[in-house]
């Protein structure tokens, strides 16, 4: 009994919130920070680890002491974290108080609300012989101002109330789920990480490991400027995690690393050559040499105190405590030991299968006959010996998140390495839309990421670029002009693909797959439709006959494209158009010219002019070409996908 007296002493709980994180895109490393305060020797529980983060990955480091051990000691259903029991029932409390006075101002104003409107002139009543009094309205402007008046402070009020209301429900319901998960309703396997700290003197502890199920993408929002003829990119990351944990207050990093997770070496063995030995390469078993950690020391406070905090747990969540209530609304109890076995075969099940024993060597007259004998080439034929050696041994995947319990495999082959062959990389993570850069930024700002609750917006950075902006124009197909932006990329730095909100000043004007942009690139974004610029498009048509014995029919078309600026400043206009094509030799397309000179696509037909417009004027181009074809015939015309 004092020996377990001691040990809780001993025993100290503090608080390490989460402080740092750098997000992959299938991972987190997370940093806890502690500041305590050691005197001798000591135990400190630091935190509680979910079954969502790889053991092996754990680190403790100290500044000002020094960490003699660390344990991770596995925690059951039935413990209990005390102190955050307590501290989150006192928030409940506290929470609970301020709903109740919101709610019964509510109700108060809500009581003055109905009196006030309820007010309105009556006559007086008097002797009922006499006829009835006039009324005087002099006084019904002030009752009406004053009851107005009234009325619109209690509405405000009663608004802000409601929306008090409505924001304290949502934080109750965040920390009802917290008690839910404390008191056991819906736990999960977990470590709990006990450092052993010698020292005198304060202390900075922190706590470094992976944890799964987090990730981030890339985000775009890019805004054109069109009075400094620059765009505004802003770039931020969409980060999500179910890691069971909340990151709350966290200074965060975006990478697009992929983090290594190979820290076993393949171990050669002897390989000898003869008649009566021969070498067959196999899975080598390698189990890690963990030592098993110590018994599990009480957790402070008394049995008594834990069914008091477990029974309190369960009347917020309205929860039996100990119990967990699956589908079909049969309950499960936990200690029982049906359940406990059932625990126990499936983990049996989950062990993989030991390898097995590599074959018996042939006889020895065997062998030596197969090697004396040739193929049917006059090879000599390989013996099982090279047969064996020339096979690869199928590589054991490590799954993320496996056991300690399991069984690793190294793999092993006496032939060459293959290839190298660079991983595939889902397009839509951020590793795969940096194209292989090893990229990183920290958030501008700490953040807050609960888990699972959807995708958080990270600000990275906002920075302005120099645009070059011109308008895409095609007369003969749209009547309005497409606002085109080239941006370069400024930094020295890649940046990587991702979805872009696109906007005009502050008009939103659609959005954009950017590709991974390198340092220096350039590339165009479409902005929308400019509707302040509508080219005007004409068409001369001129009919001629000609020749003296066969007639031909000629027709000239002039084909003239105004536009206006209405602008103040130049723009930059690129107009296309097309003329005609014929595969027919007895048809004559000819192009006669194009004002200004045009840029053509003699395979397509297409020309196109790059104009300057000056402020508020207008310009002017044209082109003409003519059909020849025999009398009487008449043209069709088709569009053809080349």
């Amino acid at each position: 009994m004092l020996s377990t007296v001691l040990l809780i002493a001993t025993l100290g709980a503090v608080d390490a919130p989460v402080t740092d994180v750098t997000v992959f895109s299938d991972r987190a490393r997370v940093v806890r920070t502690a500041q305590l305060s050691v005197q001798g020797t000591r135990d400190f529980e630091l935190c509680t680890l979910l079954d969502s983060v790889d053991r092996d990955s754990v680190q403790v480091e100290a500044s000002g002491a020094g960490v003699v051990r660390v344990d991770l000691k596995p925690v059951t259903d039935d413990e209990l974290p005390v102190s955050e029991a307590r501290a989150l029932l006192t928030e409940l409390e506290k929470l609970d108080d301020t709903l109740a006075r919101a709610q019964g101002e509510h109700s108060a104003l809500e009581a003055q609300q109905q009196a006030l409107q309820k007010l309105a002139p009556a006559t007086p009543t008097g002797d009922p012989l006499k006829s009835a009094p006039r009324l005087s309205s002099g006084g019904w402007s002030a009752a009406v101002g004053f009851t107005t008046t009234s009325l619109e402070k209690l509405q405000a009020r009663l608004r802000e109330l409601d929306e008090q209301q409505r924001d304290l429900g949502e934080q109750r319901a965040v920390l009802t789920e917290k008690a839910a998960l404390l008191g056991g309703a819906r736990r999960r396997q977990g470590s709990k990480v006990v450092a052993t700290l010698s020292g005198n003197g304060p202390a900075k502890v922190t706590v470094t490991y992976f944890a799964y199920r987090a990730r981030w993408s890339p985000a775009y929002d890019v805004q054109l400027q069109p009075d400094t003829g620059q765009v505004l990119v802003s770039f931020a990351g969409l980060v999500s995690q179910e890691s069971g944990e909340d990151w709350a207050d966290a200074a965060l990093t975006l990478s697009t690393a992929i983090p290594a997770t190979a820290t076993v070496f393949p171990k050669l063995l002897t390989w000898k050559i003869g008649l009566k030995e021969r070498f067959i390469p196999t899975p080598v078993p390698m189990t890690e040499a963990v030592r098993p950690p110590p018994p599990v020391p009480p957790l402070p406070g008394s049995s008594t105190e834990v069914d008091a905090l477990r029974s309190r747990l369960a009347v917020v969540t309205g929860q039996q405590a100990g119990r967990a209530t699956r589908s079909g609304g049969k309950s499960y109890d936990f200690d029982s030991e049906e359940v406990s076995g059932a625990l126990t075969r499936a983990n049996q099940k989950s062990r993989p299968a030991a390898p097995p024993p590599p074959p018996p060597p042939a006889p020895m007259q065997v062998r030596e006959a197969s090697a004396q004998r040739g193929g049917a080439d006059g090879a000599p034929a390989k013996a099982p010996m090279a047969q064996a050696a020339s096979v690869e041994m199928e590589e054991v995947v490590d799954v993320l998140g496996a056991r300690r319990d399991q069984v690793r495999t190294s793999p092993f082959s006496l032939s060459p390495p293959p290839s190298w062959v660079p991983p595939q990389l889902p397009p839509d993570s951020a590793t795969g839309a940096a194209g292989g850069y090893d990229l990183s930024w920290p958030s501008l700002q700490k953040e807050t990421v609960p888990s699972g609750r959807g995708a958080r917006r990270v600000a990275l950075f906002a920075q302005t670029w120099p645009v070059t902006t011109e308008r895409k124009v095609f007369p003969a197909l749209f009547p309005e002009a497409f606002l085109v932006a080239e941006l370069k990329n400024p930094s020295s730095t890649p940046l990587p693909g991702g979805r872009a909100n696109l906007f005009v000043g502050a008009d939103p004007a659609g959005t954009a797959q950017l590709k991974l942009v390198s340092p220096g690139e350039a590339f165009t974004l479409p902005l929308g439709i400019d509707r302040a610029i509508r080219p005007v498009r004409n068409v001369k048509v001129v009919d001629s006959e000609q020749g003296l014995v066969s007639k031909e029919d000629v027709s000239e078309y002039t084909v003239t494209i105004e536009l206006a600026n209405p602008y103040r400043a130049p723009i930059v206009v690129r107009i296309a158009d097309q003329y005609p094509l014929t595969d027919n030799k007895d048809v004559e397309v000819k192009l006669l010219e194009t004002r200004p000179q045009a840029s053509m696509d003699k395979v397509r037909g297409g020309l196109e002019w790059r104009v300057t417009v000056p402020g508020s004027q207008k310009t002017q181009v044209s082109f003409k070409y003519i059909i020849r074809r025999p009398k009487g015939w008449r043209m069709q015309q088709w569009e053809e996908q080349r």
